[in-house]
C-alpha cells in the first residue's frame, strides 16, 4: 500500500503509548497482555521480564499482533491501527541501550526504576498493518505493507 498509509500508522503508534499484544501460548491458545511501549519508524519495543507469560510465549511462537487505539465512545470517532508481525528479544548490547534512552525520553519516571536481573527488550518487526479511521468516513481503512524496515 501506500507511502502515506505507511506513515499514517508510523505517526500514530509515536503519539500513543500503550498497545494490546496477542501473543500465542505453547499450546496454540490465545493470550492478550497490555505493554507500554516505544516505537522507532515501523519498530516497536516493550521491556519485560523474561519469565513472563508474554515473552514465554514470544520466544515458543513469535508471531503477534497488537492494536493501538482510543478509548472512544463515539464510533465516528474511533482511530487506531492493527498491526501483525512478528517479535523477538534484542541481544545487542548498543541496541538495548539505544532502546532504553527512548523508553526514558518517553517516560522519565522509569529512570527512577532500576532493571531486574531477568529485564528483557523485546522488538516488533510489523508485517502488516492497518490505519483505521472513521472520522474519514465510517468504518474507513487503509492497509500497508512493511516489507521493507529500513525504507
Amino acid at each position: 500500500m501506500s507511502h502515506k498509509v505507511r506513515m499514517k500508522i508510523i505517526d500514530y503508534l509515536s503519539t500513543h503509548s500503550f498497545l494490546h499484544l496477542a501473543t500465542i501460548t505453547p499450546e496454540g491458545e490465545p493470550c492478550a497482555h497490555t505493554v507500554r511501549y516505544v516505537s522507532e519508524g515501523p519498530n516497536i519495543y516493550f521491556m519485560s521480564d523474561q519469565e513472563t507469560t508474554k515473552v514465554k510465549n514470544i520466544l515458543a511462537r513469535p508471531r503477534i499482533a497488537f492494536t493501538v487505539d482510543e478509548d472512544c465512545p463515539d464510533p465516528r470517532q474511533i482511530q487506531g491501527v492493527q498491526v501483525k508481525g512478528t517479535a523477538g528479544i534484542v541481544t545487542d548490547e548498543k541496541e538495548k541501550e539505544r532502546i532504553r534512552e527512548l523508553f526514558f525520553q518517553k517516560f522519565p519516571k522509569l529512570k527512577d526504576i532500576n532493571p531486574t536481573p531477568g529485564e528483557v527488550i523485546v522488538r516488533i518487526n510489523p508485517l502488516t498493518g492497518n490505519y483505521l479511521d472513521n472520522t474519514y468516513a465510517l468504518d474507513f481503512i487503509e492497509h500497508t505493507f512493511f516489507p521493507n524496515m529500513e525504507e
